[in-house]
């Protein structure tokens, strides 16, 4: 009886040893997971979702907009219920005297109105379409650019890890040697042929070794515990074997010219053109905005959407901005400065690039 229980603790035990084994991985396993799974990457990942819908929203300025509005009122106002029955067309002779026009009785009035408007002419949505498109230009470089970010990012945790796990085994090998020179020199001491001072003085080296081993432990874990995040899991990751990866190192031209293509630069310029557009959508407050419109109306004394009397029409429009308490010139301002920050932004990077 006594060794079933022994057999089904072991088996518990190597079972649970087991579920929680460390995970190790290949350097290319890690960049999948990384490009997958990785928090952050998600989360650019859902900001670009936010720019293309950003682009449909400012498309939709340029769109008509169609509406259908009920309303109810009830007055006594002599104006308005001489409008009112007009408009549901039960007006009568009788109403044109002179005490129904002074004093009228209350009267209900249920308004349905369909209604649309179509801009002709409005500069400030098509330089807003404009803004729109650049942003998610830069905004899909920046996610490609911190894809390759992501992907060093994973290399040199990966070489982190075996760095760090080789430091611990040349750390163990330390202690190994120190504990037998400890040996040695106990044995000396013990046998008259040695000095009580070269134990302790082994003795010391044996504590730095192990001190050295608790260090190295401590660096390997939170290299695994970094690739672990960077591939966006909860644990600590290992590495499959001991050999670094082998790295093609190409021509020095290749690089020169890669860099001319950097994303990240493609994005900086892409945000410097969308400021000199920030300008632009300023000074459009400063244009007309021109369109048509037009609405077909229903109204009813008794009941909603009721149709006791229709009519429609058709117009024009034309808008102009005279004065908006000088929030255009600030805008104007605001955005100028932004095209200085940007073409700093971008200029210093080129700095970096040409060093």
């Amino acid at each position: 009886m006594r060794s079933v229980v022994r057999s089904s603790l072991l088996i518990l035990f190597l079972f649970s040893v087991t579920a929680h084994a460390e995970e190790a991985v290949t350097l290319r396993q890690a960049i999948r997971s990384a490009l997958d799974n990785n928090n952050e990457l998600n989360a650019k990942g859902w900001s670009l979702k936010a720019v293309e819908s950003r682009k449909s929203v400012a498309r939709s300025y340029l769109l008509p907009s169609v509406k259908i509005e009920e309303r109810f009122s009830r007055t006594n106002n002599p104006t308005y219920i001489f409008m009112s029955k007009l408009n549901q067309e039960r007006f009568a002779p009788t109403d044109f005297a002179v005490n129904s026009l002074n004093n009228p009785d209350p009267v209900n009035n249920y308004q349905t109105v369909f209604s649309f408007e179509q801009p002709v002419f409005a500069k400030k949505a098509w330089v807003a379409l404009d803004m729109a498109n650049k942003s998610l230009e830069a905004e899909k470089l920046g996610l490609e650019r911190f894809k390759e970010k992501t992907v060093l990012d994973v290399f040199s945790a990966y070489i982190g890890v075996l760095t760090a796990s080789q430091y611990r085994e040349v750390s163990e090998k330390g202690l190994e040697d120190a504990r037998v020179h400890l040996r040695i020199a106990e044995l000396r001491y013990n046998s008259g042929l040695g000095l009580y001072s070269d134990v302790l003085r082994v003795r010391v080296a044996v504590l730095e070794a192990e001190k050295t081993i608790a260090g190295t432990e401590k660096e390997l874990k939170l290299a695994k515990r970094m690739l672990g995040l960077l591939m966006g899991r909860g644990e600590p990751v290992g590495v499959t074997g001991n050999d670094f990866p082998r790295i093609a190192v190409g021509e020095i031209d290749v690089y020169l010219e890669n860099s001319l293509q950097r994303r990240d630069l493609k994005a900086m310029e892409a945000m410097y053109n969308n400021a000199l557009n920030s300008v632009r959508l300023a000074e459009a407050d400063f244009y007309p905005v021109i369109g048509v419109g037009g609405s077909y109306e229903l109204n009813d004394h008794v009941r909603p959407l009721g149709s006791e009397g229709d009519s429609w029409q058709i117009m024009a429009f034309l808008r102009i901005n005279l004065f908006d308490g000088l929030r255009s010139r600030s805008e104007r301002a605001r955005a100028e400065s932004q095209v200085r920050a940007a073409y700093e932004y971008l200029d210093g990077m080129e700095r970096l690039r040409r060093a």
